[in-house]
């Protein structure tokens, strides 16, 4: 009896393994279908600024070390700010290790890691009285020209003075580093959710936005800001093609083969004695 059940739980785990990654697999092709019709409905909408605006830079075609940030500040009035103001932690403790890249003219390399524990300023200003975070600062990067990368100034550490309030941070005064922007979404959910049982639940209720909502709103806000301007189509701007659901699926779904692949050994009250 005992042994039917063993078998019967194997076979299942079978079964919810094949689902997971059956699972994994749709949603990996729907993804890539909608990823490609949005950014097809992107390029096909998107309007070429005649300004000067991208008159230089990587979405002129140049290198992102080219680019002159500081020319795009009159697209930004002022740095961002939040609807609800009441209550805002200024300082945030990273859940994760956020790594920083410079490039060599062929490739990444790890330049700068902000480990795991640091304490760092999630908003760097104020504007007019308000926490703010300028164009370029921490989450608030600018797109890169490949999907899932950033170019950004990292996060200031807890003990560093603020930054002087300004919409656009000059690659002339602040330092550039390519990012991964999961880096970068794993920060700001974190901050947003350690936030959940304070002030920052109901105002988020009230708007009826949710904190991936608020993230994806923060994190992209450049990029729609580039679009809208007719400076740049972000890659970023489309939906992901793969994200931890799909992840945690096949993780799952592996570890559920694996454990059936694995055989109960026979124990000694159960081997035949001749």
């Amino acid at each position: 009896m005992k042994k039917k059940a063993i078998q019967l739980l194997r076979w299942l785990l079978l079964l919810l393994g094949c689902i997971c990654l059956i699972t994994a697999g749709v949603r990996a092709v729907q993804q890539w279908q909608l990823h490609f019709v949005i950014q097809k409905q992107l390029g096909e909408e998107f309007v070429p600024a005649a300004s000067s605006y991208n008159a230089d830079g990587a979405y002129a075609g140049l290198p992102l070390e080219a680019t002159n940030f500081a020319g795009f500040a009159p697209l930004f009035s002022s740095a961002q700010t939040l609807m609800f103001q009441e209550g805002i932690v200024r300082e945030y403790t990273l859940p994760c290790d956020v790594i920083y890249y410079s490039w060599d003219g062929s490739d990444r390399i790890p330049a700068l890691v902000l480990d795991a524990g640091t304490e760092i300023l999630f908003f760097p200003t104020e504007t007019e009285g308000a926490p703010s975070i300028p164009a370029g600062y921490g989450i608030r990067s600018f797109p890169g020209l490949e999907t899932g990368w950033r170019y950004a100034v990292p996060f200031l550490t807890a003990q560093q003075p603020l930054m002087e309030d300004q919409a656009v941070l000059s690659q002339q005064d602040w330092d550039y580093y390519h990012v991964r922007l999961s880096d970068l979404e794993a920060v700001c959910s974190g901050y947003w959710n350690e936030q959940e049982w304070d002030y920052s639940l109901q105002s988020r209720r009230r708007m009826g936005i949710s904190v991936r909502e608020l993230c994806s709103l923060q994190l992209l806000s450049t990029d729609t800001i580039l679009y809208q301007s007719g400076i740049y189509q972000s890659p970023d701007l489309s939906v992901p093609l793969w994200d931890n659901t799909d992840t945690l699926l096949v993780s799952a779904g592996v570890a559920m083969i694996v454990l059936f692949a694995v055989h109960p050994k026979r124990t000694s009250s159960n081997r035949k004695v001749y």
